[in-house]
């Protein structure tokens, strides 16, 4: 799975805290705002790592190839990293060609799903 991050402070988190649950899902919901109306885009998803130092975006598409990928989250991945600056963000793609199962289930049992539209 490819994915594409936002730069960040590089800081070791070792527990998900309560601010930092509510800082990913402000991540999310900003995420959501500039891809919502993406046609090939249809779930979102949101974690805390606890023992790495990002928020992680699951974000379910079409399938698509690197280079529509990077078309879409590129751009995208810009304007977090300006509203954001110094977090560490991952998106992570998950379609049909990239992922083991079916992507439209969330990644992780403690991923909050994020509303597109």
């Amino acid at each position: 799975m490819v994915g594409v991050a936002a730069r960040g402070s590089g800081r070791r988190r070792w527990g998900v805290t309560p601010a930092r649950e509510r800082r990913a899902l402000e991540v999310g919901r900003a995420f959501a705002e500039i891809i919502r109306d993406n046609p090939v885009v249809h779930a979102l998803w949101v974690t805390a790592d606890i023992e790495e130092p990002g928020i992680y975006l699951w974000l379910h598409t079409d399938p698509m190839d690197l280079t529509a990928e990077s078309r879409l989250l590129g751009p995208s991945m810009d304007l977090i990293e300006e509203r954001f600056p110094g977090e560490y963000i991952l998106v992570l793609p998950k379609h049909a060609d990239n992922t083991i199962g079916d992507p439209r289930i969330p990644p992780r049992p403690d991923a909050v799903q994020i509303p597109l539209r």
